[in-house]
């Protein structure tokens, strides 16, 4: 009995210590150090971009798991949960939905079937876009508008920047935009890059002058057309928006509120999908 409850005891050690480390292998007789021959390497070009940890991936992208090993063949991936993540045989991954799935590749080695289990996290669209630009940093690195630092803007006619893109403080942003090409910078710009980065091309929005019904996502000028906000989320008597320059040095800010009557009081214009 004293023998039996050793052999369990090591067999469980096993298994917990395989768990701990990303990795569960079947049979339980294989040699612990095969888990260290063979890895996953999960490929998702955007990561960086969105600031995001391995194992993330924003959601709508795509990325690529992939098994590597010597001797590894007959490699065969499945999700745990579907509606959140897919992927198919070839490791080709589409995030679907918000949440976390197990991913699990079933493979051959030296003969024998093994599996390999790694979480995938997919994150909302807007929470990568908050990574990618925190609160608190400044959207001016010049050439590249999906960058920030950490050093505050001096502007220096941004107006001519704007349109010649050359000597220009704050970041620019360039598109079409409700069938208009549009140059954007400052809290406009920037603005309008948020909201291609949550929905895509914004060449098919609407260009609206009169206040009306208020989504997430809606640009909108206000302030006597001196400053535009992106709108994140709506309540029944406010809004919630992100905006940047609205302290004059090019800062980015997520969370700020208004009222709607505020905002109905404010409204110039914006730039709406709906």
């Amino acid at each position: 009995m004293k023998r039996l409850w050793k052999v369990c005891l090591a067999a469980w050690l096993l298994i917990l210590g395989s768990v701990m480390g990303g990795v569960l292998l079947e049979p339980l007789q294989v040699r612990a150090a095969q888990a260290k021959k063979i890895q996953v390497q999960f490929q998702y070009t955007r990561r960086k971009e969105f600031r995001l940890s391995a194992g993330q991936i924003r959601q709508g992208d795509t990325g690529k798991v992939t098994l590597k090993g010597k001797n590894v063949t007959d490699v065969r991936w499945t999700s745990s949960k579907p509606s959140i993540v897919t992927v198919d045989d070839t490791g080709k991954v589409t995030a679907k939905h918000t949440g976390t799935a197990v991913l699990t590749a079933k493979y051959t080695w030296k003969k024998r079937a093994y599996c390999y289990r790694v979480n995938i996290q997919v994150v909302s669209r807007l929470a990568a876009e908050q990574k990618k630009f925190p609160t608190g940093t400044y959207w001016n690195d010049g050439g590249n508008n999906n960058q920030v630092t950490q050093r505050p803007c001096i502007h220096d006619d941004d107006r001519y920047c704007a349109y010649n893109s050359v000597g220009c403080e704050s970041n620019l942003y360039l598109g079409m935009v409700a069938g208009m090409q549009v140059a954007g910078y400052q809290c406009h710009g920037f603005a309008l890059k948020v909201a291609q980065d949550l929905y895509g091309s914004l060449k098919k929005w609407k260009y609206v002058e009169s206040y009306r019904t208020i989504h997430a996502g809606d640009v909108i000028r206000i302030n006597n057309n001196s400053h535009t906000i992106i709108v994140t989320k709506v309540y029944s008597g406010s809004i919630q928006y992100a905006d940047c320059n609205s302290t004059g040095d090019c800062q980015i800010q997520w969370g700020k509120t208004m009222s709607r009557q505020a905002l109905r009081k404010a409204f110039t214009y914006m730039y709406t999908k709906y």
